[in-house]
Order: C-alpha cells, then structure tokens, then sequence
C-alpha cells in the first residue's frame, strides 16, 4: 500500500484550493496550476521515522534537482544500499501548464544482497491547456531485478514485490482541463518481521507524481473597434450633436480665420475695374467697408 507524503497531500491540497478559489470567483478567468514532486527512495516504518532521500518539488523553484552519490538505510547498511540517486521537479504554470516528475537509483541491493536491481526509474509528464489536459509515464521501468528472496512477486516468505507502471487520470471540471498521475517504479512490502524492520513496512524506490490544470476557455486578444457614428460635444440646448464616421472636429488656430457677417462678405466683392484687399488675398479682416474699395491706378504716359 501506498502511503501519501505530508508533501505530496499538501500539494494536492493546495492545487485545490487555488482552483476552488479561481472557481469561486466565477467572473474572472481561471489561474493555471502546475505541481509536480519526485523522491528516489523512501522506507516506511510503522510507528518509526523512516527514512527518505532525493526529494524534491515544485514549485517553488519551477525547477528542483536532487542528487547523491549513494544511499544506505541504516548506516551500516543492513536493509538498503544503492548506487546513484537523482530526482527532479519541473513546472510551467503559462497558457499550456505543463509539469513533469522524475527519479531513478542505481545498482540497488535489500537485506544483504536477497533483492538486487540494476536500475529503477519513475518519470510523469503532464499538460493542460484549453483543448484538454493529458500525461504519460515513458521512460518509467525496472531493470534487471534478482537476488535470492526473488520468486516471481514473493520474497521468500516475508514479503511481495511490486513493480509499477503508473496511475493516471484526467481532473476536468466545468471551466477547467486538468490531469493527474503519479508513480512508484519498485515497491518492497513486508509481510513479516524482517532484516530488523517490522512487518507493514515499505520500500519505495523511484517516486514521481505531476498535477496540472488550466482554464478550458482559450485566451483571445480584443478585436478592432468598428466604426460607426459617435455621439459628438454637448450643444447648448443639451443634446448631443452626432458626427459622422471618420470625420474629426477641429478648431482653427489661425487668427485670420473669422466667420464673416453677411455685411462683411458683400464689401468683399469687388466690382468690375476695381479691386479690395479682401478680393486680392481672399480674405477679410473685418474691418474693411465697401468704402475700401479704390481705383486702380493709371500707368502715366510717356511723352
């Protein structure tokens, strides 16, 4: 049997209450979680402190590394020895959440050599975006297991021995896509006292396990404003004047650029053989009467 670490329930725990809360909300959009978590060996030890190594989780970091040259339980030896250890948690909680979970030990050896593996490894990957969520274990295996004890699943006749290929399952929810898994690769129970440990105890070698969840709506920029009319300045009765698509009102900053009076305008027209200020540059100052008008001068004549 499987016992859940009090790291492995906390997270859970808090992937749950961060879409509860995202849920809850209802208005706003749905924050992507991403968890993930490995250890490369664990003993279990009813009513003792066991013992573990090569832990590891994210986040935070988004990404954690464990590693060691071996590991023996207890000092001297006489339960576990192993070779290399490492273990790693990555997370990427962005628009695709993806997490990813792994561990592997070498040349592992139990009880003085009763059961041997050359190598054991648990690996989990997951990703969740707005199409659906989905994960897999490649990579995960056990190779080469012997030793003495070893009898298909029984070890002699103090325990069994499980080999793992992982456990996973989607999490969807209304608003949310989401995926779930974990992984013990080589799981050593104990059905009786046995090389100093007592029976129930376990030895779990090669642990992964990644959560991911992610909004099912996909995210989409704003589009571009449609023209059409728009409501224009107050006028002085209180209503609104409409203006026409694509057209901008503007004020003239040039001085001479004066509405006329319609007296102003008539003085403006010059008459047949004369011409004003106003005729020649087109413009009026708006002083000028029809009393500004004059006769051209005549070019005198050479005698």
């Amino acid at each position: 049997m499987i016992r859940r670490s009090p790291l492995a329930l906390a997270l859970v725990l808090g992937v749950g209450l961060v879409l509860g809360g995202s849920l809850a909300g209802g208005a706003g959009p749905v924050r992507n979680v991403a968890t993930s978590q490995a250890f490369a060996i664990k003993i279990v030890i009813p009513g003792q402190a066991g013992a573990i190594t090569g832990s590891v989780a994210a986040p935070p970091p988004n990404d954690s590394v464990g590693f060691g040259a071996g590991f023996s339980y207890p000092q001297d030896g006489s339960v576990l020895t192993s070779g290399s250890v490492t273990s790693s948690a990555s997370v990427d909680p962005s628009q695709t959440a993806t997490a990813s979970a792994s561990a592997e030990v070498t040349d592992l050896s139990l009880f003085g050599g009763e059961v041997t593996v050359q190598r054991v490894d648990a690996k989990v990957r997951t990703t969740a975006g707005a199409a659906g969520g989905s994960g897999d274990f490649t990579g995960t295996g056990v190779v080469n297991i012997g030793g003495s004890a070893v009898v298909g699943n029984q070890l002699g006749d103090w325990g069994m021995l499980t080999v793992g290929a992982g456990t996973g399952a989607p999490t969807d929810t209304a608003k949310t896509h989401g995926w779930h898994g974990d992984v013990v690769a080589l799981d050593v129970t104990l059905t009786q006292d046995h090389g100093g440990l007592p029976a129930g105890s376990e030895i779990l070698v090669g642990y992964a396990e990644a959560t991911v969840q992610a909004s099912a709506v996909a995210a989409t920029a704003p589009g571009p404003t449609p023209l059409g009319a728009k409501r224009g300045p107050a006028s002085k009765n209180g209503g609104n004047t409409p203006r026409q698509a694509g057209i901008t009102a503007t004020t003239s900053s040039r001085p001479w650029a004066r509405r006329r009076s319609p007296s102003q305008t008539a003085s403006c027209s010059p008459s047949a053989g004369t011409r004003s200020a106003a005729g020649v540059y087109g413009w009026s100052t708006g002083r000028e009467t029809s009393s500004t008008t004059r006769t051209s001068p005549r070019t005198p004549r050479l005698r």
